[in-house]
């Protein structure tokens, strides 16, 4: 049974990836106007526009009784369109398709006309040496930090004590109860983390048990990816300091004792600040946004609603005093 549950986690753990890696050469390859983006920013950046909007999407569903991976599916593929095209685009749609036809059969053929050999859509366009350098190094370091996180604590699943407790067993009916539409039953609770172990159960075609185990694996990688992301946009040092503190962050409960039950179940914390944290950078630094007013305005409206479906202790006390205290040091400024 253990090996079966240890092979499933990483098995969902590659799928994902696999997911992620595919987004990321078609955001490079065929979307993304800006060639600079690299594979830190487009997993940080798309994680704090969409895993918030999905908070709310799998929010609204499950009190509406849509809730369906179906359902998602459509609702999300609707918000991409309108944030990829824009609203002039979507009431405008002929001429905007017209436009893009002629540019895409201009495009193809002169790629048939010079000939252009398979590899090329495998390919990105090619940019100045010491930006692709960098791009080289934000791409394999996440990729570091992802699998050093998430196997640090995938270690500790021989060990686990959390499973066929009684609190495993209360989460484990809370996820399966958002299949049948059930958000908020006889508790009032931040049950976002297991709204989305749920989403992952149906995205991954991993078992709901599984997702239940591995949620606390992915909250602790996501938050040391956006931990380095956020010194490497906000410190001098752009690799040193953030490397080590999202090692710190991944690696220093091994030199610490503490039971292995509290590694291996959810922290609802942890979700929270991977939500709150690039918000404070793009609080603090509007210019590094990179979209519309109104889709500034949106996400921090999307970003702190979820916060408050995933943790209240993060929504009520962290997010009201760091970002009170950065507005009020502002103003002492000027």
């Amino acid at each position: 049974m253990e090996l079966f549950w240890s092979s499933s986690i990483l098995m969902g753990f590659v799928r994902l990836c696999v997911i992620v890696l595919f987004l990321f050469y078609l955001s490079r390859k065929f979307i993304a106007v800006d060639h600079r983006l690299h594979l830190l920013d487009f997993i940080v950046l798309n994680w704090y526009r969409y895993a918030a909007v999905l908070t709310l999407t799998l929010f609204v569903l499950v009190e509406l009784g849509a809730y369906n991976l179906f359902n998602c599916f459509v609702i999300f593929t609707l918000l991409l369109l309108i944030d990829w095209l824009g609203w002039k685009n979507i009431i405008r749609p002929r001429s905007y398709f017209t436009q893009k036809f002629k540019e895409h059969s201009l495009r193809y053929l002169k790629f048939v006309e010079t000939k252009k050999p398979l590899r090329y859509w495998l390919s990105f366009r090619k940019s100045a040496p010491e930006q692709r350098t960098q791009n080289w190094i934000l791409f394999f370091t996440p990729i570091f930090i992802g699998i050093t996180a998430f196997l640090s604590r995938y270690y500790f699943v021989q060990y686990d004590n959390y499973s066929l407790s009684d609190a495993w067993i209360n989460d484990l009916t809370k996820l399966i109860k958002f299949d049948n539409q059930y958000w908020f039953t006889y508790e009032l609770a931040t049950d976002a983390e297991l709204a989305l172990a749920n989403f992952y159960s149906k995205v991954t075609d991993v078992s709901p048990i599984i997702a239940l185990q591995v949620i606390a694996i992915l909250e602790s990688t996501i938050l040391a990816l956006i931990v380095f992301w956020v010194i490497h946009r906000m410190a001098p040092s752009r690799y040193i300091a953030p490397l080590l503190a999202a090692l710190f962050f991944a690696l220093v409960y091994v030199i610490t004792p503490i039971n292995v039950y509290y590694l291996l179940k959810g922290n609802p914390l942890f979700l929270a600040l991977a939500f709150a944290l690039p918000a404070f950078v793009f609080y603090i630094q509007p210019k590094q946004f990179s979209g519309s007013t109104l889709n500034y305005l949106f996400s921090f409206f999307a970003v702190f609603v979820s916060v408050g479906l995933t943790d209240l202790i993060t929504f009520f006390i962290l997010v009201p005093f760091v970002f009170g205290d950065w507005t009020v040091y502002n103003v002492l400024e000027c």
